[in-house]
């Protein structure tokens, strides 16, 4: 029962390519377009859901461990990243080539803000121990990712359902997560350079 947590972890980061591949099938074939879009919403709510079950389950059954907090991480990561970047070209794929430039922009905007962002994030995490500085996920840290998901998962609703309104709702969701996403990030940027000043200064 106490791998149950991880179980769930993982089943998130197989969910992710799935819904990548949903993404880029349902432009190739507008056939059945809405078809795999449900398909692609539906597998990306479950996924985010188990996010939640996940945490639950752990501290539930006592069962938190370094690994699970990693696994967990990571399924968050790839669950946004590959969706976003399915999500990016799908739309690449059916629009004119003169729009290319703003969905490239604005997509790399928003890979930098969540992926990126994570990385960096990590990396500092990891750099900060030796100078004993211990970075939890912030309250604002954690709600970022929750409001990236109900972005995402409002954008791909809208096609199943043919709400315009969704569509631009998701984008705007999406938007402010990646944003609270640069915040936060900054926010640990500035921990980690106060604590690198600090324990440079006791040297």
């Amino acid at each position: 029962m106490k791998h149950l947590p991880n179980l769930f972890s993982i089943i998130r980061i197989l969910c992710s390519p799935a819904i990548f591949v949903l993404l880029i099938i349902s432009v190739l074939d507008q056939t059945a377009m809405g078809l795999y879009m449900a398909w692609a919403f539906g597998l990306f709510v479950f996924a985010a859901c188990t996010d939640w079950v996940d945490g639950t389950l752990a501290r539930a059954l006592n069962a938190t461990s370094k690994l699970g907090a990693k696994l967990d991480l990571l399924a968050d990561k790839l669950l946004v990243g590959i969706t976003l970047l399915g999500i990016i070209i799908s739309n690449l794929l059916v629009m004119p080539k003169q729009l290319w430039p703003i969905v490239i922009a604005v997509g790399a905007f928003l890979l930098a803000a969540t992926s990126l962002r994570d990385y960096l994030v990590t990396r500092l995490r990891v750099k900060g121990v030796a100078f004993g500085l211990d970075m939890p996920a912030s309250f604002l840290a954690k709600s970022k990712t929750a409001v990236i998901m109900s972005g995402i998962g409002l954008y791909l609703a809208a096609w199943p359902f043919d709400n315009a309104e969704l569509l631009t709702l998701g984008a705007i969701v999406t938007l402010i997560g990646a944003l609270l996403s640069l915040f936060t990030g900054f926010q640990y940027l500035t921990a980690y350079q106060k604590a690198k000043a600090k324990f440079q200064q006791k040297i």
